[in-house]
């Protein structure tokens, strides 16, 4: 994928309601210690109909969107992340 049909990609994500929502379902995992997997954030998965591959990269993306927004968090979100992401096939 060359440099600027990545920063489209990036820019297309963080735009995306859907994107949004599981980054702030990440976020409110962490602060409210709800373990590793909440319903809401396996609903966004699941309702999207994203691919297995999609999931995955949605859960990335997700984690580095908290890394910007609440930097705070990002070390228990990035390894909810690795944890999603080495489990996802929804």
């Amino acid at each position: 994928m060359g440099f600027l049909s990545m920063l489209f990609r990036t820019g297309k994500l963080n735009a995306d309601p859907e994107q949004q929502a599981l980054a702030a379902a990440m976020i409110d995992s962490v602060e409210n210690n709800r373990g590793f997997a909440t319903r809401v954030i396996f609903e966004i998965l699941v309702r999207n109909n994203w691919s297995p591959s999609e999931q995955r990269n949605r859960i990335a993306h997700a984690a580095s969107m908290v890394k910007v927004y609440r930097a705070d968090l990002y070390p228990k979100v990035k390894e909810m992340a690795r944890h999603l992401y080495a489990t996802t096939d929804v």
